[in-house]
């Protein structure tokens, strides 16, 4: 049984804590620790970043995209990210007011289309996207990429975690799933995963009487013991 399995179901407050703690000793964390503290507060002045079109492609291109993608892709990316941004006039802008304006509206019903209008910025994809959202609304989304999706995997017992695990596709390659752009599948476990860390935040809030849960803080669980 995985060390996520046993949290998911069994695992007391003390040790929900202890697993948050030690996402900051992940290696891939700890090496970029001031990056890391620095998106942590991110949602903390995110009417700065979302009301002004050049903070936020300043943001997207210097800091999200630095933070969230592997380090040989970053410079294509942001190139991919220059280019769009040049050949789509007020798109950056566009994707700033949507989220401005909906984000607090946007449902468990309405998340894949959310990710479907990100994920055609360029370099974006569903889990760059799902990292912006994740920073400027930790209260609502957690991200989502292959590390998660190994660690869902493990978790028994939850019609969504076993939806994956039956989803051939997802237990195949979990590694390289969310690869293809604006794919309906892609868009639909997106849809489930954030609906799973909201029910888990939720879950957690009551059962210790806490408003400390979210579904990012739930994401930094799952990522953190993905492997363990």
């Amino acid at each position: 049984m995985s060390r996520l399995n046993e949290l998911w179901h069994r695992g007391a407050e003390d040790d929900w804590e202890e697993a948050v703690r030690q996402y900051w000793t992940i290696p891939g964390v700890s090496s970029q620790r001031a990056l890391e503290e620095q998106m942590d507060h991110i949602h903390e002045s995110r009417m700065t970043v979302l009301n002004d079109v050049d903070r936020f492609y300043e943001f997207l291109k210097d800091e999200l995209y630095p933070w969230k993608m592997d380090r040989q892709h970053i410079t294509p990316q942001q190139g991919n990210l220059d280019r769009y941004h040049r050949s789509t006039p007020g798109g950056i802008d566009r994707l700033r007011h949507s989220l401005l304006t909906n984000v607090s509206r946007w449902g468990n019903v309405g998340v894949d289309g959310v990710y479907k209008r990100m994920s055609v910025v360029g370099g974006m994809g569903i889990p760059v996207a799902s990292g912006c959202l994740a920073l400027l609304f930790p209260e609502h989304f957690g991200t989502l990429d292959r590390f998660c999706l190994r660690g869902l995997l493990t978790v028994e017992g939850h019609t969504i975690t076993e939806y994956l695990r039956d989803t051939e596709e997802v237990p195949h390659n979990p590694d390289h799933f969310f690869d293809k752009y604006e794919d309906a599948l892609r868009l639909h476990v997106a849809k489930l995963i954030t609906v799973l860390y909201r029910e888990k935040a939720s879950e957690l809030n009551a059962r210790y009487d806490t408003a400390v849960w979210t579904p990012r803080r739930v994401e930094k669980v799952v990522w953190t013991l993905r492997d363990s």
